[in-house]
């Protein structure tokens, strides 16, 4: 499976279809990292399996559904009027596409009898399910379904289908929705912690990133976390394989020779200097697009985005925003725009 595959031609789309090969395609992150996504005509043509991902919180889309907005957008672009995906291709790249690209098919990937029931559900009947998808914003989710299970919904579904459960109320933009961690084995993994205790941890551990750090450094547990979490060193030697909470060692793992002429010295061997070192604080960006006034300010301020791509994606979310013809990342996020 090709992750990104921006570099690959048209010939190369076509040797990885004829091996039966699959591409997972980020077109946000693709056009803020490098400027530029995967040539979608080639990909096309070639007929390979496409998958559709987010890729990364730094810069990719905040959920699928915001992916789909942008992929849309870009085969729209790129069929020069008439669109190269259909919203049903659109779809099945975010679902049953994925389930193939993982031999997941037979259990997931579409709603089928015998399959794991996991399903979203959106507001309206009216129109192409398909595209009524890819308008749908966050708040117009009304059910998610994870393996039968309902984990997030409207008050009212959520209590018809489980009266009294233990529900989590949050918001998504103004709306109110209810969601329900709970296990279904008999371990948590997530050790009860609620979405808001663990939204606060994050918030408070990045806003002290370097203190986090420096606890990291020392060995000592940082604030907020449970004293049995386990430290996993990036390349670290065998003995702290074999002994991983004793002496936790937190290393820079180079992808490139320290003598490169590329990268100026920084100061002394890179693998040698404490993770405090290299982190800054960082403000934690809330989980959806309706609860984030500033990232659909950042998309449009944006230096690498087409143009396209910042002039109709607001629209997707119900806003309109200027876009600049001069695009500098601005210092402040105008919240009124």
């Amino acid at each position: 499976c090709g992750i990104h595959s921006t570099a690959l031609t048209h010939d190369d789309f076509e040797v990885v279809a004829t091996n039966g090969g699959s591409v997972v395609w980020s077109p946000l992150s693709n056009y803020l990292l490098y400027g530029a996504t995967t040539d979608l005509r080639a990909m096309k043509d070639s007929g390979v399996l496409i998958g559709l991902g987010s890729d990364w919180s730094p810069t990719g889309s905040k959920n699928l559904l915001g992916e789909l907005k942008v992929a849309r957008l870009v085969s729209e672009h790129a069929g020069d009027g008439n669109a190269l995906f259909t919203p049903e291709e659109l779809v099945a790249m975010a679902t049953i596409n994925p389930a193939r690209i993982c031999k997941w098919s037979s259990l997931l990937g579409s709603i089928e009898a015998g399959k794991l029931a996991d399903l979203i559900a959106i507001s309206g009947t009216a129109g192409d399910p398909y595209e009524r998808l890819l308008d749908a914003r966050e708040t117009s989710i009304s059910l998610v379904v994870v393996d039968g299970v309902p984990r997030a919904g409207q008050r009212h579904l959520m209590e018809r289908f489980e009266p009294g459960g233990s529900h989590e109320p949050i918001s998504v933009g103004r709306s109110l929705r209810l969601l329900d961690l709970t296990p279904t084995e008999e371990v948590d993994p997530l050790g009860g912690i609620t979405l808001a205790e663990a939204k606060k941890r994050l918030r408070d551990t990045l806003a002290d990133l370097p203190g986090a750090a420096a606890d990291l450094d020392s060995g000592a547990t940082p604030e907020g976390f449970a004293a049995d979490w386990e430290a996993v060193a990036v390349g670290p030697p065998p003995d702290l394989l074999a002994h991983p909470l004793e002496t936790p060692r937190w290393v820079v793992k180079l992808d490139f020779a320290e003598d490169d002429d590329l990268f100026p010295p920084v100061g002394g061997p890179l693998d040698e200097r404490d993770l405090a070192d290299w982190v800054e604080p960082m403000v934690f960006e809330d989980l959806t697009v309706a609860d984030d006034p500033g990232f659909l300010h950042a998309i449009v301020h944006s230096l690498n985005l087409p143009r396209f791509v910042k002039e109709g994606l607001p629209g997707t979310y119900g806003h309109h925003i200027v876009v600049p013809s001069a695009t500098p990342v601005p210092d402040t996020v105008d919240e009124g725009g």
